[in-house]
């Protein structure tokens, strides 16, 4: 398997193959995305540990990676938890891979999350099926950098570390219409990354205990001198040019981190791209009605990609905008040290789901299949009449050791679900009671309008006024791929590999756009449109993974499916493990235009289920049903009549307990039962009170649709 080395091995050059790229065209490519960079174009001896081919032409040079005879070899783009779920069922078959992250180290947005991130699914829905911290029967909540060492051990168990170069930069990907490889060129090494308290955790790979903690102390006084920086320049001006020092993650030794570092770039050939580059890459800031003139008077607007530490606002009065997860929890934060905090949402909130329980057992074991088995028809029912009991038992059944503060807040989420009309089966979930407890015990305000800045101050559309000295905007993040988007590739055919192409209308921005006309040979898609109208858009992708122009499953995306509540993590494996049998041809996708009828009436399907929050979040999907169907399309469905009848106790933990992707290992290609008995056999269930009504609605809608009423069906039960 080929990965960067960590040392200087020379490889041995060899002669142009069939495989290596056409040099003039390929030449031109890397000199142009070195020049975007402001790099001079590098040849460099260091090489990945296993021999590559390379064509040489002058200083040109291609390096194709090479595989195992019927075996494919991938680039991953990203090494987050979708990358590392990539890189570990690829290898695992065989498959050779390298990835390419920008940061130092693994763990994708939780390796610059902001202070105090907990995770809001629990350690039980978002831990891989292969790989267990043990603790199955006491879930909680990670912590940022708690669930980056559950990264590291999920690396360092399946030797996932050695196919990785890390501060590398992927310039530019296309594809080389005579070889039909994937053509990718990488500024390698010396990506400026901005010092975050991730940067100073050392990997399991170090074993020193002194040089661990010397890399925290030593870490401690760069992020302070940083924070410092930050505070008197500002956090978006320091964080691409402060200097500092760090240990590397993997082997202890130490480094330096310089802005405008040199780099070499190197240009590969690939069979196929896996992009995991994440949801939380590009912030979305949108321009505020009246922003030019608050700025003027000295407001401040800030997007909470920037946002670190709630001290930062001590003593001033703080609108933040968005109530999703992360606008939740900086509200609460933030609503410490303001003086005054109001938080500002278009209409409906994300179903709220705090993150316990009244009895302080972790809320997700009620995201389990008895619960997301209802048809939809019956969701709202369902979810009114648990936010009722829970209303009740908050108000009358929670233990007296409860604090009265914790029994008002528990209420309040009640009486915002209820009064909105939602439920976890047609609303974006916020598994998050942040902001409710800013409301309740700190007195934040919430209004439900637009608003218009002016000096000083919002003006709400009833109104009222909030006065404002920041505006922290929880906004969200865009989709993008400025690697198709490159000036030396963008024009470049997209050239699916099946000769076909897709009918095509030149959209205002010169791209092409689908029509409903399906494959053709009248004109075809670009580069560009690879990033335009696919990465940008995952309704446009087969089952939110697959680029429909190749049948091959050779150009797929990662992460990009959003469950309303259950985990991106685990979702992504079960992608990961789709896609690693497309690849070793043991499982086949359907034809372009089967491809692209399918993504249409899967978009179809979610914006029924879900309105207007599918439109505005476009990965959003039902965990459940998104994961069966993944499941079911390599084999893996469970199946609940055999085990209810050979294994009562074990279908009770699957339908009652945690949603998580051990059922998908009990049969089908990754079959491993004795691993998934064993984790069921120590995970907890549901709320007793919760199952029973979950209970009672599915087998009610059983009953129903047994008589015909086909609406009632329900989810695979």
């Amino acid at each position: 398997l080929v990965a960067p080395a960590r040392g200087n091995k020379k490889a041995a050059p060899t002669t142009g193959s069939g495989d290596a790229a056409a040099p003039s065209s390929r030449r031109a490519m890397a000199a142009a995305a070195a020049s975007s960079l402001g790099l001079s174009e590098l040849t460099t001896d260091a090489a990945p540990s296993a021999q590559v081919s390379r064509a040489e032409t002058g200083e040109d040079m291609v390096e194709t990676v090479p595989a195992a005879p019927g075996k494919k070899s991938v680039c991953v783009i990203g090494a987050g938890a979708a990358g590392l779920a990539v890189l570990k069922e690829v290898t695992g078959l065989g498959h050779a891979a390298m990835c390419f992250e920008e940061n130092l180290r693994i763990g994708g947005v939780y390796a610059k999350s902001y202070d105090r991130t907990m995770l809001t699914t629990s350690s039980l829905l978002t831990a891989y099926s292969d790989y267990s911290d043990g603790r199955e029967d006491k879930p909680k909540f990670w912590s940022d950098e708690e669930y980056l060492d559950y990264l590291d051990g999920f690396a360092t168990r399946f030797d996932l570390l050695r196919h990785i170069a890390f501060r590398s930069t992927v310039v530019s990907v296309t594809k080389d219409a005579a070889t039909r490889k994937w053509i990718v060129t990488v500024a390698e090494g010396g990506a400026y990354v901005w010092p975050h308290r991730s940067t100073f955790l050392l990997g399991r790979q170090v074993r020193d205990r002194a040089i661990v903690e010397d890399a925290k102390r030593e870490g401690a006084a760069v992020l302070k001198a940083f924070h410092d920086a930050a505070q008197e320049k500002g956090f978006a001006e320091v964080k691409t040019t402060f200097p500092y020092a760090y240990r590397d993650h993997l082997t202890g030794e130490r480094r330096d981190m310089r802005p405008g570092a040199a780099r070499r770039t190197r240009t590969y050939a690939f069979d196929a791209v896996a992009v995991c580059t994440g949801t939380n890459t590009w912030a979305s800031l949108p321009k505020f009605d009246g922003q030019d003139a608050y700025v003027a008077a000295g407001g401040v607007i800030v997007h909470s990609e920037n946002y670190k530490k709630p001290e930062a606002f001590r003593g001033q009065r703080v609108l933040v905008v968005g109530a999703g997860e992360s606008g939740s929890d900086i509200c609460n934060e933030i609503a410490e040290e303001a003086s005054k905090v109001a938080i500002a949402i278009r209409g409906k909130h994300g179903h709220l789901i705090p993150r316990k329980q009244a009895d302080g057992r972790v809320t997700d074991l009620n995201t389990n299949r008895a619960r997301y088995s209802n048809p939809y028809v019956f969701g709202d029912w369902v979810g009114y009449v648990n936010q009722v009991a829970k209303k009740f038992v908050a108000k009358y059944g929670i233990s007296g050791s409860t604090p009265a503060s914790e029994r008002k807040v528990l209420q309040k989420i009640g009486e915002l679900n209820m009064s909105q009309g939602t439920s976890a089966f047609s609303k974006f979930g916020c598994k998050n009671e942040g902001f409710v407890t800013a409301m309740v015990l700190k007195g934040a305000e919430l209004h439900r309008d637009t608003f218009v800045l002016k000096p000083h101050a919002a003006v709400f559309a009833d109104g009222s006024e909030f006065p404002a000295d920041v505006v922290v905007a929880c906004t969200g993040y865009k989709n993008s791929f400025p690697f198709f988007e490159h000036a030396a590739v963008r024009d470049d055919d997209a050239c699916p590999p099946n000769g076909a192409s897709t009918t095509s209308t030149p959209s205002s921005g010169g791209s092409t756009a689908p029509t409903e006309g399906g494959p053709s040979s009248s004109s075809s898609y670009k580069i560009r449109d690879l990033n335009t109208l696919f990465g940008q858009n995952p309704r446009k992708l087969y089952k939110q993974i697959f680029c429909p122009l190749y049948e091959t499953g050779e150009l797929a995306f990662f992460g990009f499916a959003r469950p309303a509540f259950g985990s991106i993590p685990p979702t992504a494996e079960m992608q990961a493990k789709f896609f690693a049998l497309v690849l070793d041809g043991r499982v086949a996708l359907p034809s372009t235009c089967a491809m692209d009828a399918v993504a249409d009436a899967d978009r179809q399907n979610w914006e029924y289920r879900f309105g207007y929050d599918a439109k505005r979040v476009k990965g959003l999907v039902d965990f459940q049903i998104y994961c069966d169907d993944l499941a079911e399309q390599i084999g893996a469905l469970p199946p609940l009549l055999a085990i209810f009848l050979s294994d009562p106790r074990l279908w009770v933990k699957i339908m009652f307990g945690p949603f998580t992707m051990h059922q998908y290992r009990l049969v089908g290609p990754y079959a491993d039962p004795d691993r998934a008995k064993l984790v069921y056999s120590k995970q907890p269930i549901g709320d007793f009170l919760e199952s029973c009504i979950t209970a009672f609605f599915l087998l009610l809608a059983k009953f129903l649709s047994l008589l015909g009423f086909s609406q009632f069906t329900p989810n695979n039960f």
